[in-house]
């Protein structure tokens, strides 16, 4: 008796330890404590190494826009749900589509950045739990974020 008193006793005080979150847990936290719901519908404007930048979505349209000048004059690429366009002095200029892809890229990591955590639930994204990190007396989760090299990174 004594010892199944011991067994139920360590049992209940194991099972009453705090359970780990997921890294998918952690990651839908951290998309919610900074914006949820407000990342379907918005329009924002920043500048990032000498380029203007504007991101507007519209629950599932968007339009991603990247100002700058350079040699060739005022460039401004659009990158929208119908694909890349290019204006050197607002006129729309042919691109190459080996061109358009870079420029779309690019365009579309410094928008992803940005944002982050927001697309961290994007199919391409592998997200690991390793554990806790402490930072001047603060327990942090760490998630280890790594992508799929197709539709990913």
């Amino acid at each position: 008796m004594k010892y199944l008193i011991l067994v139920i006793l360590s049992f209940f005080l194991v099972s009453c330890q705090p359970k780990e979150p997921s890294a998918q847990e952690i990651v839908d936290k951290a998309i919610e404590v900074s914006g949820g719901e407000r990342y379907k519908q918005f329009d924002l404007e920043f500048d990032f190494r000498d380029k203007y930048y504007r991101v507007k979505r519209d629950n599932g349209l968007y339009r991603y826009e990247r100002h700058f000048t350079d040699s060739l004059g005022n460039v401004k690429d659009i990158v929208t749900n119908d694909g890349f366009k290019r204006y050197i002095n607002d006129t729309l200029v042919k691109v190459a589509d080996s061109m358009a892809f870079k420029y779309t890229n690019s365009v579309n990591s410094v928008q992803y950045f940005i944002l982050l955590p927001h697309g961290l639930n994007d199919p391409a994204v592998n997200k690991t739990y390793l554990g806790k990190s402490n930072v001047k007396g603060i327990d942090y989760h760490k998630v280890q974020i790594t992508f799929q090299q197709e539709g990913g990174g």
